[in-house]
């Protein structure tokens, strides 16, 4: 005959109960301390975003610039700009201190330069604000984020050696002139009369949004080009450049290469 345990039912079942009692008596402090927890763990946590955010804005510092009247600015450092045709000439740079103690800002006659003198690795953040009436050329040489707004009068001209990102917004002027040589990015909207670009190497022109009479854009490499011509459009592709246009102009085209001309 097998043998088996059997385990009385009543004592069995008292001491699930009992368990069962304690536990849920427990609950409440269980959770009381959980929440406790959780709390300090939150103020800890935001105290340490606050001590850091506080020590970011602690260690930064800010230098201002009065400048003479000025019609041609040089930006030769990598950075976040935003140069407004409005008030005084003036220039705000915001940055780490150690950075903004190198930072030179020049200025011969009507040309002011923007620069930091040997060689600056790891700079950080660096914003720097610009102030000036009657700006019509601007010379953004080599990597940053460029922000241009409001520049009008008879003439505007951006050159481009490098690889920044510039938007051109709210221009009024008669005569527009880009030259890009690198794989930089422009953005551009308002007015222009007329527009004449070239383009060496890959960099990205987007001015559809520009309104033109006349334009003209010549390419040599594999940019690419977006504009509005609503008379006369003129095009000239050496390589694999590609030009598209809105509007309904005159086109005429010479391609030497892979380059296409096209409506959007």
């Amino acid at each position: 005959m097998n043998a088996r345990n059997v385990r009385p039912a009543g004592i069995g079942s008292l001491s699930k109960e009992k368990s069962m009692l304690l536990h849920d008596s427990n609950t409440p402090a269980r959770r009381a301390v959980t929440a406790l927890r959780r709390t300090r763990c939150a103020l800890f946590i935001g105290v340490s975003v606050l001590f850091a955010v506080g020590s970011q804005f602690a260690s930064a510092a800010e230098r201002a610039y009065r400048l003479q009247p000025f019609s041609i600015l040089e930006l030769d450092l990598a950075a976040r700009y935003v140069v407004r045709n409005a008030g005084a000439p003036s220039a705000l740079i915001r940055g780490r201190p150690d950075v903004v103690d190198r930072i030179v800002v020049e200025q011969h006659d009507d040309r002011v330069r923007i620069f930091v003198p040997g060689v600056l690795s790891d700079a950080g953040q660096i914003v720097i604000e610009v102030n000036t009436v009657g700006l019509n050329e601007l010379d953004v040489k080599g990597a940053g984020e460029v922000e241009a707004r409001g520049f009008n009068g008879p003439e505007f001209s951006l050159r481009m050696p490098g690889a920044a990102n510039v938007n051109l917004t709210a221009l009024d002027v008669d005569k527009l002139r880009v030259e890009m040589d690198g794989s930089g990015n422009i953005n551009a909207s308002g007015r222009a009369s007329s527009e004449r670009i070239r383009i060496g190497g890959a960099g990205q022109y987007h001015a559809a949004d520009l309104a033109s009479d006349s334009v003209e854009v010549k390419i040599e490499g594999v940019g690419d080009v977006e504009v509005m011509a609503r008379e006369r459009l003129e095009v000239r592709l050496s390589g694999a450049g590609n030009v598209r246009y809105r509007g309904d102009p005159k086109v005429r085209s010479h391609i030497d290469g892979a380059g296409t001309v096209g409506r959007m």
